[in-house]
């Protein structure tokens, strides 16, 4: 099938998210400072590798694929922590790759799945499925025909590479190779890295755009337009999520990327903010607005307290490494965020949350006690998370990547 062609259709959302996302990137006149910043590239790296591996159920959490790339100890399943270093080999030949070429694809796999598969580098010769945890939303294609298809493919990738737009031609590969599914095991990961090599070689600031991180908080999503593309026989419903992916995380770099903030520049800024605030009701009144808008999970809010959240720890560990004084998990309230609306599942399941003007709280006193105890509030009236919430998150996430619910007496706060 030499004239094998995907089927999709160009429709006036895709242009709008192409026309969107060209506008970003001309936005971005800071690349300069970008590409001067290996610190931005390998966090990066570090969030796009947790992610695309999040989404593939590795357990895992951000700070422990941080020292594991750090040359940390960590205490986890061995095939986790191989595959973080996998990962991070393979996403270190980003600017090496060929991603028109078949040939790199599997050399690319031998390095990402390096001793946690048997046929590492090589086209499966079993039948496979794609599964959304334990769901199988897609039965692959059957085993002879994954050759000829991915030549199929790569064909019309290399024929059609200066006609279709990068945007366009990347998100049709990844739902294509999705589709075909060559490997036994690891396509996932690399469909999300092989859009990333095919975008950066268009354009290089695709280096410090985590789209598997954005990819991991809309993950139903993600399987949800697969699921239906393959129902609907075209790839126009995934086409349309990647671009959306792609364009929201750009957003999310132009508000930060141009604000460099130093440890000294936090020293300065907190104190001479929290007096403020306790010194004016309406600058506490603004402080409480945007920490409302930050708990639910407002886009440029979240990134830029990701950019002082790497700055504080970092410091944090130069204090305690001058201790002699190490832990094998730094994690903080921010971290069990998304674990929160599961926590509130379960305890509405279990009937213990109830209603007190206009909150959510949860009764705690026991039989025994003698002293009166009120009911510990949930969630405030305002919609927003206290402490006792994360607290409560946090020990769902623990139970969830250690077996274990014991709070770990290290991170840092909010």
């Amino acid at each position: 099938m030499e004239n094998y062609t995907p089927p999709f259709e160009l429709t006036n959302e895709m242009l709008d998210k192409v026309s969107n996302i060209m506008e970003k990137i001309g936005k971005i006149d800071n690349f300069n400072y970008l590409d001067k910043n290996p610190y931005l590239r390998k966090q990066t790296k570090i969030n796009s590798i947790h992610s695309s591996l999040a989404i593939e159920n590795n357990k895992l959490s951000l700070n422990q694929v941080k020292d594991i790339i750090n040359g940390k100890t960590v205490i986890g399943h061995q095939k986790d922590i191989q595959e973080v270093k996998n990962a991070y080999k393979a996403y270190g030949l980003l600017n090496q790759i060929n991603p028109y070429s078949i040939d790199d694809l599997k050399r690319v796999h031998g390095i990402m799945t390096f001793l946690t598969v048997d046929d590492s580098g090589k086209f499966r010769t079993g039948p496979e499925g794609v599964f959304d945890g334990d769901n199988c939303i897609f039965i692959c294609p059957p085993e002879d025909m994954v050759n000829p298809l991915m030549n199929n493919l790569f064909t019309w990738l290399n024929k059609n590479k200066d006609i279709i737009h990068p945007l366009i031609l990347s998100s049709i590969f990844h739902y294509e190779f999705v589709f075909i599914h060559p490997f036994s095991d690891g396509n996932g990961r690399m469909a999300r890295l092989w859009q990333n090599a095919l975008l950066y070689n268009w354009k290089n600031v695709f280096e410090y755009i985590p789209i598997e991180s954005k990819i991991h908080k809309f993950q139903s999503e993600y399987y949800a337009a697969i699921a239906n593309c393959n129902n609907n026989g075209n790839s126009n419903e995934f086409i349309t999520f990647m671009l959306k992916m792609i364009d929201d995380i750009l957003e999310e770099l132009i508000d930060t990327a141009s604000i460099p903030i130093t440890n000294e520049d936090l020293e300065r800024i907190y104190p001479l903010a929290s007096t403020k605030a306790k010194e004016n009701d309406e600058i506490m009144e603004e402080v409480r607005r945007i920490t409302a808008e930050l708990d639910k999970g407002k886009k440029s809010y979240v990134a830029l307290w990701n950019i002082v959240k790497e700055i504080s720890i970092k410091n944090i560990k130069n204090i305690y490494k001058q201790l002699n004084t190490n832990f094998d998990l730094w994690e903080g309230e921010t971290d069990s965020y998304p674990y929160i609306d599961e926590m509130l599942e379960i305890l509405k399941k279990n009937n213990c949350l109830k209603e007190s003007q206009g909150a959510l709280v949860c009764d705690v006193k026991l039989d025994t006690d003698k002293a009166e105890i009120p009911p510990l509030v949930v969630i405030k009236t305002d919609g927003t998370t206290l402490y006792a919430t994360r607290e409560l998150a946090t020990i769902l996430s623990r139970k969830k990547s250690t077996g274990s619910a014991r709070r770990t007496p290290a991170g840092l706060s909010r």
